[in-house]
């Protein structure tokens, strides 16, 4: 185990430490942070970095409505879309504070972190990470139907 090294790792609420970056400069590991970070660790030599609206939900909720314009620069954009605890797109669109999903079986938020998921698809978001990964998937797949950008799993009917 001492020789273990991380794939990934995700530090959202600016507090970077330098340990931290010479680790996944040194592993090759990608590095979920902030877009105030992103230099940073370039400079660090860290090569693949995520960017994410951070920890709180109106950074989350201001994702969404600007995914087109973070989508288009030059680092991929990864979103909470969760129906668990707070701090994700859906809760800070709803206006939650904070919420939690107590039984398996509970839908809970799961019609808005569904919506959310959608949106950030459809404003170009690359990484969702999320609570209901397959119903998650299923609607990124939809919407990329959709858009064009990825065949229908299953062709009913004939299209041109």
């Amino acid at each position: 185990m001492a020789d273990a090294r991380p794939d990934l790792l995700y530090v959202s609420n600016g507090a970077m430490e330098r340990e931290v970056v010479a680790l996944a400069a040194e592993s090759g590991a990608a590095v979920v942070c902030s877009a105030g970070e992103v230099e940073w660790l370039r400079a660090a030599g860290v090569a693949q970095v995520f960017v994410t609206p951070g920890w709180r939900q109106y950074a989350s909720a201001r994702t969404l409505r600007q995914g087109r314009e973070l989508a288009a620069g030059e680092w991929p954009v990864l979103l909470t879309v969760s129906d668990g605890a707070g701090g994700d797109a859906a809760g800070g669109a709803q206006g939650a504070l904070r919420y939690r999903i107590c039984t398996e079986g509970h839908l809970g938020r799961a019609p808005e972190a569904i919506a959310a998921a959608a949106l950030a698809a459809m404003a170009g978001v690359r990484i969702l990470r999320t609570d209901r990964v397959t119903e998650t998937r299923r609607t990124v797949d939809m919407i990329a139907s959709i858009a064009g950008t990825r065949q229908p799993a299953r062709v009913r009917r004939a299209l041109a």
